[in-house]
């Protein structure tokens, strides 16, 4: 194709909006459609991206996070566990519950202890009285 050809071709299409063939009238919604998706896409990671760099920016992460509590722990294996409508699923949901619990309590009470020497030192004297006298 040479030049003389692409400006041939140029002059054979049509200079304004008025000389445009009409359009399928579903053309311009479907077009509407996509963009309000696209748009709508967009939006919905903005607040994730916004939480993201203010955690980055503000120094939070995971690491500096308090763990749940107990009770919270809980209220999360009951909520996951009513999720299930089968009792033959919501089950052994709730059993893991009644393990993981107990099990988080202690490991709970173990890093809370060794958090401090003076803590962990009283702990133990406590824990040898008890078992002395008891």
């Amino acid at each position: 194709m040479t030049v003389r050809d692409i400006h041939s071709a140029r002059s054979l299409q049509p200079e304004t909006p008025d000389q445009l063939p009409p359009l399928d009238p579903n053309a311009q919604a479907r077009t509407h459609t996509r963009e309000e998706a696209g748009d709508k896409q967009s939006l919905s990671l903005l607040p994730w991206m916004q939480r993201a760099a203010s955690g980055i920016m503000t120094g939070e992460s995971l690491a500096h996070r308090n763990p749940p509590s107990i009770a919270q722990v809980w209220e999360r294996h009951v909520a996951s566990a009513r999720h299930y409508p089968a009792g033959i699923i919501r089950g052994p949901r709730y059993l893991w519950g009644v393990i993981h619990t107990p099990l988080y309590a202690l490991l709970f009470l173990l890093s809370w202890i060794t958090s401090s020497p003076p803590l962990l030192v009283l702990s133990a004297v406590s824990l040898y009285l008890i078992h002395l006298f008891a």
